[in-house]
């Protein structure tokens, strides 16, 4: 997960349970990055994004209308930065 020292990560972390469902979805306003996808706890806390040398692939089949969301795998405090794994999965519908 990248981002996680933009957010008040402190406040969410507690939160934060190895296999807890995360929510997708297309930041389509991000002006840094095209294909930005946010990631969100299940109550709508900003987590993060998926870092952008792993995002287009996951971008463009959320842009065709297929439906993705992640599962939390592990989370490590590194002094003053957490660093957050996730896994992300296809919803076939």
């Amino acid at each position: 997960v990248a981002g996680t020292s933009h957010v008040p990560i402190r406040t969410i972390e507690p939160t934060l349970i190895p296999g807890a469902a995360m929510v997708l979805r297309r930041d389509l306003e991000n002006t840094f990055d095209d294909l930005a996808i946010l990631i969100l706890t299940e109550q709508g806390g900003k987590l993060g994004f998926i870092p952008r040398d792993r995002n287009e692939v996951l971008a463009r089949l959320m842009d065709a209308g297929k439906c993705l969301f992640a599962r939390l795998e592990s989370k490590e405090w590194h002094g003053d930065w957490l660093r957050v794994s996730i896994r992300v999965f296809l919803k076939d519908v």
